[in-house]
């Protein structure tokens, strides 16, 4: 029995991990490629992806945001917005935070490129998971 219930564990994981992994590459990508669109097709895309892969909870809490910042502000990418998509995929990590329960923690390299200071920085994001309506969602981003 045991050895069951920590193979499913471990394929949850997976499929989590898998799961936070193409979302990151997907709305790193719409954040990469914003000027290609205009103000209202860039928030489409961004809505789109956020009503796909979080949870109702999270998407009130995003929208209250929105209604404060607009796209000022971004809590799923801690600001960072989008990077190159060679350096996302070569640097894109996804852990399970073993200490807590549903906590996963993605990481991966951003250029910040003010003009003063350029430089590389790691973007690290710690996510609560759930299950929601048979998927799995990311339902809050810890601080």
């Amino acid at each position: 029995m045991f050895s069951i219930g920590c193979e499913q564990s471990q394929n949850e994981d997976e499929q989590i991990k898998s799961m936070l992994k193409e979302f990151y590459i997907q709305y790193n990508t719409v954040w990469k490629t914003s000027p290609d669109y205009t103000p209202k097709e860039f928030e489409e895309k961004v809505f789109s992806l956020q009503n796909s892969y979080c949870s109702k909870r999270l998407k009130n809490e995003l929208a209250k945001l929105y209604e404060t910042y607009k796209l000022e502000h971004d809590l799923l990418t801690n600001d960072f917005g989008g990077t190159d998509e060679e350096t996302l995929k070569s640097t894109l990590s996804v852990t399970k935070d073993d200490s807590s329960a549903n906590i996963f923690v993605v990481s991966y390299t951003v250029h910040i490129g003010y003009p003063s200071k350029p430089r590389d920085e790691k973007n690290v994001i710690h996510l609560k998971i759930i299950k929601e309506d048979g998927s799995y969602k990311i339902d809050e981003v810890l601080e």
